[in-house]
Parts: structure tokens; sequence; C-alpha cells
């Protein structure tokens, strides 16, 4: 997405929308389409926070363009980032914003007893996990386009390695415990629903949802949506967690209103551009050989 912003968005219009009548003390920056900015959407959508969005598709352009860092509001190469208008705080880098909103909307809390800072560095080593894999898919925002070879190795191998490592973490905090952790009571009804009727665990052990569990439901639910062809490779390594994504959807109405909404702006967009072309092109070949 960020060598060429023209040439990423190609795939999608721009989407112009009114701004909100009051100002809500978060402002995020992102282009208008899923991908990073889900990272962010879905923190402040599981918790039900106001936040307002750049609709000014230019003004973005500018800002990310400025000729001197020191007309930034702080010096930053790319969106997503976010504004803290109440604490004058702006912060891009995916993974920095993430983990300042989630301390800001009561995600970074951790049950009493444990390690604090390990458990914190931990969801935000999930984050730099999940952003990595979307550079992956992406071939580094769109640096290289795919080719059938290359798609193949990345598909079979370092994404299955990625999400082996994602349900690793999940089992390695679980195993940990004597005990089943248990979901919110609106999710609870609906465990015996999941995919071999798994009891669901968040991915840090904890007792309600963090960080780690909304990067995880950002990254793969995404992926999911926009690119069902790779449904049957992340859930085939990564089933405890997708299922964890699943209860996380059911049991929240702010994450089923976000998705809602992005399915009837956007249906399957997912990254847009060029880049976006060329996955989907990769994955109908690997339908058509199948």
């Amino acid at each position: 997405l960020y060598p060429k912003i023209a040439a990423c968005l190609i795939l999608i219009p721009i989407l112009i929308m009114s701004s909100s009548s009051s100002a809500s003390r978060f402002l995020l920056y992102y282009w208008p389409l899923p991908f990073r900015g889900n990272f962010i959407k879905v923190l402040f959508a599981y918790t039900q926070t106001p936040y307002d969005v750049e609709q000014d598709f230019q003004a973005i352009l500018q800002l990310k363009g400025a000729a001197n860092v020191a007309d930034q509001p702080s010096p930053f190469m790319a969106p997503p980032a976010i504004h803290d208008r109440r604490r004058d705080v702006f912060l891009a880098q995916l993974p920095a914003a993430c983990f300042y909103v989630a301390h800001q909307v009561g995600l970074m809390e951790f049950d009493n007893g444990t390690d604090m800072v390990a458990k914190q560095a931990t969801a935000l080593k999930v984050v730099c996990d999940c952003n990595d894999i979307l550079d992956g898919i992406t071939r580094n925002g769109g640096s290289l386009m795919w080719d059938e070879e290359s798609w193949k190795t990345f598909s079979t191998q370092r994404l299955v390695r990625w999400l082996s490592i994602l349900q690793g973490i999940q089992e390695q905090h679980n195993n940990n415990d004597d005990k089943t952790n248990q979901t919110s009571k609106d999710d609870k009804d609906d465990k015996d629903d999941d995919a071999n009727n798994t009891p669901i665990k968040f991915m840090l052990g904890t007792t309600t949802a963090t960080l780690a569990d909304l990067a995880v439901f950002a990254l793969l639910n995404t992926l999911e949506r926009c690119l069902p062809e790779l449904s049957g490779v992340l859930r085939r390594h990564a089933p405890h967690v997708m299922a964890l994504c699943d209860s996380l959807l059911r049991s929240n109405s702010g994450l089923q209103d976000l998705v809602a909404q992005q399915q009837r702006e956007w249906g399957n967009v997912y990254c847009g551009g060029q880049i976006e072309k060329s996955i989907r092109t990769m994955l109908l070949a690997s339908s058509s050989s199948s």
C-alpha cells in the first residue's frame, strides 16, 4: 500500500462520508478499506468506544507526504495513525498505535498475580506477528507482485508457519492453567457450536479478551471474509484461534456492526491496488489447479 497510494487503491472508489457533528476523543487516519486499519477499528468496536475516521482522502495524503516531518503532528511514514485529542497524543506504526489504544479502552488489563509486563509484551508480540503476516501476504505492501512459485511457497510454508505460531501461543498460555478459561456470558451458550466442540480459550490465558485476541480477530476474520479461498488453510492450521475469532464475533455486537458495515460498503475488498489483484490471481490459479 505504501509505495504508490493511487495504484494501491485502483480497485476501489473513494468513499466520501459526512463527518460526525461532534468530535470523538479518537481520530483514526487510514484509507477507506479494511486491512491494517481494522486492527485499530476492532479495538473501538469491541469496547463500543466512539471514534472518528478522517474522511478527507487528500488530507491524509498531504499529512503522509509532508516534505518536512516537522510539519507532521509526530514524524511518521504512513497510516494507520491515531490521534487522541484529549491527551493530544499522535501515534503511527500499527503495533504502537494498537498498544496505546488498547491501554486507553481497557484491553490491556490482566489477572492479578500475573507478570503484567510479560503479558503486555506478549500481547504486543502478537500484534507484531499479525503485522508481519500482513507484510508477507502483500509482499511488503506491494513492493513485488506474486508469481505462482512464490505464492505456493508462501501459502504452503511461511503462512502455515505463522499460523502454527499463533496457535502455539494460544496453547502455551492456556496449557499453563488448570482450568478452562471462560468467555463472556453472552458467548457461554454458544460454545457447543464451535468446531469439534472445543472450549474457547483466549490467546493469553485470560478470562476476558485483550489486545492479543482482537489482533488475531482483525487479521484472521478479515482474511477469511475477504479472501475466503484461504479459509481452509486458516482453519486447518489454526483451528482453535479461528474458533476464538468466531466466538468473539458471535458474542460482541460492536464487532458484528463493524463487519456488517464493511461488507455493505466494500464487499470482499481486502487491501486494494495491484497487490490485491495479484493475490486474487494466485488464489484463482490455485483453485483452478486443485
